[in-house]
């Protein structure tokens, strides 16, 4: 029989008692999960905007919040962890937001951390400020009462427990804030809530403030919110005595009458228009603010003219007084203007700019349209003339009414300012102006159809994607030439271009004179031919190590490369790319009050290189930014000049665009004499060649000239299998007999790492014992990195399925190692070993993921 020393028993039976404690103490995912799974389920704390689709737990059926309480007490002695977040917020947080007042205050007796905050957003409320915001009193008595909620050290907390009362009836809440000794924060802190009671116009708070020694408030933004009473005028006047900055900036963005107005300026607080930096401040203020135009012109009248005067001195005072002035009615904007007296005279060009700044093109269907309208012919009604540095700005701002004004002024559109008219504007208001524009402009009507046709010429470097010369562009040069244009030379429209129009617009336009273009010939529609690359590729061992070595342009992974022949060169080299060209992007923004789902158009992330071996050495040459996005390339030949190309593009980019546009790389020699690649601008005569060959759009039955580019681009491991297909199955040999010497060679020469990959698969299929099995794994397993970059080959999630059915346990080390981050595959593992019949096997990888496994849920039960 074994004998124990006291010692040892006691030590036995208190490993004995842990044990046993363990579900009571321990945190354990599972209960965790349940517990949110649970109370985000139920209709009081659905998101506001989005859904998170939390599922009732299995068991749980609860529709009050004694049976939730029920749940959550069971998941608590089950180990859950009421302090974890989920959606940036943790149950407590959650509870109060939906009203579960009850719940907030069990979870309060039991473990839940009144302290914690929101995670994520700029600010970070905790539950005294949330149980404020939502009004759960019962919850803020209980917070209130806990002495570490209310310490002075939590200065920020408690600042945005009472920026919290702001809302609905946040007067009354104030006034509750008071009553119940909500502690002020203190040092810089309380200069913010002195400076946020004041825009509020609490003024209970501020004067309490101002009791407590605070007396310089922080600067904010003045009037958030809606407007509240002004405070009784003994208040006011009392706290601008003590403060150090005037009151009265703070009072403005409460005066919504005019009463208002005759009750402000009957105060007997400091108002010193002579210092010309708070005028300015007062301007300014009065232009933000929520109140209407004529309470704005009531305050504005009762400044001094002389202290407004010198506020026009200031370029943004000009600046929002002329774009407020643009949104009054006729009667306010004439007074508004005449307001700015000789400005208009003495800087027009600082006026002009107000009026353009984050101006848009005139819509006469958009907002505010009509007084914007008035508002720009008050504007050039007052100008003696226009600045010169105007000229190339102004006619697409203008409303088309006041266009004439601009020509009688002697404006002169440009050609980009009129390409953009005739393409906006209809053919009715084009027939009206074009006699007051062709008398402005010399020689306007011989080269009106330039600019009309810009988006259909090579030269403007535009690209005809939208389907060819249209219509209503046929119809607006008919009114043109009706109404005495007269073009001097054609317009070589852009070959693409025309072959994608309808060939009656073609034919009317080229009848009239305003286009000429070249038909392609039987000859030249098989001009351009695929070319097999005359180069031989060497896969010898300064390419293996290269290869092995770089696995990427710069911070973008390496998607695949293909074998090029570069003109004047014996020897292929290769060209390398990485990335994607963009296409649209699914993001789920998630928050404290719901998951928005954002689906912008991203740009897209690519790099190109071309790589070459040199001697012993390997040159990477990484191509420049201009360079598209590339996913194979097609190598071509000019049979007219012996030339060659490569053709790349349509890349598919999803609902963001059809696809990238076609581009055809040329060669070229840079300064160091290395042939470089480049793209074939869309106006040389080659590019115009190319077009008329494969110009069509892609449903064109003529489009099947050259096949898609990335049809003839080997993936990267299809490429490196393919050039060292002897050397791989040598390794893979090596490995099944595990012959070492012939895999020292190998690891000295390189691996590449899906080579182990399919070593590893090659290990499970072969017909052996597993003890022998588990030999070579160990040896494909020694190097960390290698095998890290194996586990994320394409093929690899396959490979790993394999392992499950035979590897033991206690060999995956390395492999999680390998996977640590990426849960997708851990999770499938784990579900695979789990089908398989493995458990232990998948208790070791949901350990890993930070779930409770089979065997530690029947053990908390």
């Amino acid at each position: 029989m074994l004998k124990y020393t006291a010692a040892a028993a006691r030590a036995c039976i208190l490993l004995f008692a842990a044990l046993l404690a363990y579900p009571a103490w321990a945190a354990n995912p599972v209960a965790t999960s349940n517990a949110f799974d649970a109370l985000l389920s139920l209709p009081q704390t659905q998101p506001e905007e989005g859904e998170w689709n939390h599922v009732a737990p299995k068991g749980f059926g609860a529709e009050d919040e004694s049976g939730l309480i029920r749940w959550l007490a069971r998941q608590k002695k089950a180990g859950a962890d009421f302090n974890q977040v989920r959606h940036q917020g943790t149950l407590l947080h959650h509870a109060i937001r939906g009203g579960l007042e009850t719940t907030a205050r069990w979870l309060l007796a039991h473990g839940a951390d009144p302290l914690k905050v929101l995670e994520g957003g700029d600010q970070q409320p905790d539950a005294l400020a949330l149980s404020i915001q939502y009004r759960r009193w019962e919850v803020a008595n209980v917070l209130l009462n806990i002495p570490a909620v209310s310490a002075h050290g939590r200065a920020p907390q408690l600042l945005l427990a009472w920026q919290a009362a702001q809302g609905k009836d946040e007067l009354a809440v104030i006034d509750k804030l008071l009553a119940r000794r909500l502690p002020f924060p203190r040092g810089e802190a309380s200069a913010k809530l002195l400076g946020f009671a004041l825009e509020r116009q609490w003024l209970k708070v501020a004067l309490a403030l101002l009791d407590a020694g605070v007396t310089r408030a922080a600067p904010g933004a003045y009037g958030w919110g809606a407007p509240n009473k002004i405070g009784a005028a003994a208040d006011i006047e009392s706290a601008d005595a003590r403060l150090v900055a005037p009151i009265f900036p703070y009072l403005l963005a409460h005066v919504t009458s005019a009463r208002d107005v005759e009750s402000l300026w009957r105060l007997r607080i400091r108002r010193p228009f002579d210092d010309a930096a708070f005028t300015r401040q007062v301007v300014l203020l009065i232009l933000a603010a929520p109140s209407t135009p004529p309470v704005k012109r009531a305050l504005l009248e009762q400044l001094p003219a002389k202290a407004l005067k010198t506020a026009f001195n200031d370029g943004e005072v000009i600046d929002r007084w002329v774009r407020w002035s643009t949104q009054l009615t006729l009667a306010e904007g004439d007074w508004a203007f005449s307001v700015l007296g000789d400005i208009p005279t003495q800087r027009p060009a600082v006026l002009l700019d107000a009026m353009l700044k984050n101006a848009t093109w005139f819509d006469e269907h958009g907002p505010h349209a009509n007084e914007l309208a008035a508002g720009w012919a008050r504007l050039l009604a007052g100008l003696p003339a226009l600045p010169a540095e105007s000229y190339g700005k102004l006619w697409m701002f203008v409303p088309r009414q006041h266009r004439p004004i601009l020509l009688r002024m002697g404006y002169q559109p440009g050609d980009k300012e009129l390409a953009h008219w005739l393409e906006r504007d209809n053919t009715e208001a084009i027939r009206t102006l074009w006699p007051q524009l062709k008398a402005a402009v010399p020689g306007l009507a011989e080269r009106i159809h330039e600019p009309l046709l810009a988006p259909y010429n090579p030269e403007n470097g535009y690209t005809c994607n939208w389907g060819g010369v249209r219509q209503e562009t046929l119809d607006k040069a008919r009114v043109l030439l009706e109404a005495g244009a007269t073009p001097r030379k054609p317009v070589v429209l852009d070959a693409g271009c025309v072959a994608i129009t309808e060939p009656a617009i073609l034919q009317s336009l080229k009848t009239a004179g305003l286009i000429e273009f070249q038909a392609p010939s039987t000859a030249e529609m098989r001009r351009f031919i695929v070319e097999t690359p005359a180069c031989r590729f060497n896969a010898n061992a300064v390419w293996r190590r290269g290869l092995i070595k770089h696995r990427s342009l710069g911070d973008i992974p390496i998607d695949s490369m293909q074998v090029i022949a570069i003109p004047g060169e014996a020897d292929c080299a290769l060209l390398v790319w990485g990335g994607n060209a963009g296409g649209r992007v699914f993001i789920d923004d998630d928050s404290f009050t719901g998951t928005h789902r954002l689906t912008p158009c991203a740009d897209g992330h690519h790099a190109t290189a071309i790589w070459r071996v040199t001697g012993d050495t390997l040159q990477r040459t990484e191509l420049g930014e201009d360079m598209p996005a590339i996913q194979g390339a097609l190598p071509l030949r000019d049979t007219v000049s012996g030339e060659h190309f490569l053709l790349v593009g349509q890349i598919g980019t999803g609902t963001c665009g059809t696809s990238t546009p076609r581009e055809v790389l040329s060669w070229h020699n840079s300064q160091d004499a290395t042939a470089r690649l480049r793209v074939l601008p869309r106006k040389s005569a080659t590019m115009q060649a190319f077009l008329r060959q494969c110009g069509m759009p892609a449903d064109a039955k003529t489009q099947d000239c050259f096949p898609p580019a990335d049809e003839v681009a080997d993936p990267n491991f299809n490429f490196i299998d393919k050039h060292w297909s002897s050397e791989r199955k040598a390794y893979i040999d090596a490995v099944l007999s595990l012959d070492y010497a012939a895999l020292r060679s190998a690891q000295k020469a390189g691996i590449f790492p899906q080579w182990v990959t399919q070593a590893i698969d090659a290990v499970s299929k072969a017909n052996m014992p597993v003890v022998d099995k588990r030999q070579r794994t160990a040896w494909l397993f020694r190097d960390a990195a290698l095998l890290a970059e194996a586990l994320q080959t394409f093929s690899s999630y396959e490979t790993l399925t394999g392992l499950v059915a035979w590897l033991p346990r206690e060999d995956w080390l390395p492999v999680i190692k390998a996977l640590q981050g990426n849960n997708p595959v851990l999770d499938h593992l784990q579900g695979e070993a789990a089908r398989q019949g493995k458990q232990a096997l998948a208790c070791r990888f949901a350990t890993v993921l930070g779930r409770a496994c089979r065997k530690v849920q029947r053990e908390a039960d």
